[in-house]
């Protein structure tokens, strides 16, 4: 079940993230600064996805990555609902399922859980 949301999250941020920096060449003509911050935001869900990607492939034997995924995810899901705030529009809604989605994926990878996770593994 935890895979799937990861995977269902990861999917909908990158895709997220990926239409919005294209967006930006349609809704900004000029380079601006909030043309700037517009594709920033994509390609900041795009780095966030391939950050979360590489620390769910990588499982408990870095914690460096684990971490830092970790960290990334609580930052953009507290990032998500200003977002939500300040855009109540279904596409801040979206991709603020799509944060705590990897958020809450990501937290059984931390090292308390780890532990556990491996033994479980190891069992079956």
């Amino acid at each position: 079940m935890l895979r799937l949301l990861f995977w269902l999250s990861a999917g909908l941020c990158g895709l997220l993230g990926f239409i919005h920096t294209g967006v930006t060449f349609v809704a900004y003509r000029t380079l601006s600064p909030g043309s700037i911050w517009f594709a920033g935001t994509g390609l900041s869900m795009l780095l966030l996805t391939i950050v979360n990607v590489a620390a769910w492939r990588a499982s408990s034997g870095d914690r460096f990555l684990r971490y830092g995924a970790i960290a990334a995810n609580l930052s953009m899901s507290a990032l998500g609902f200003f977002a939500v705030k300040a855009v109540p529009e279904p596409q801040a809604y979206a991709v603020l399922a799509a944060f705590i989605g990897l958020l809450v994926s990501s937290l059984p990878r931390a090292p308390f859980w780890a532990t556990a996770d491996e033994q479980h593994e190891s069992a079956t």
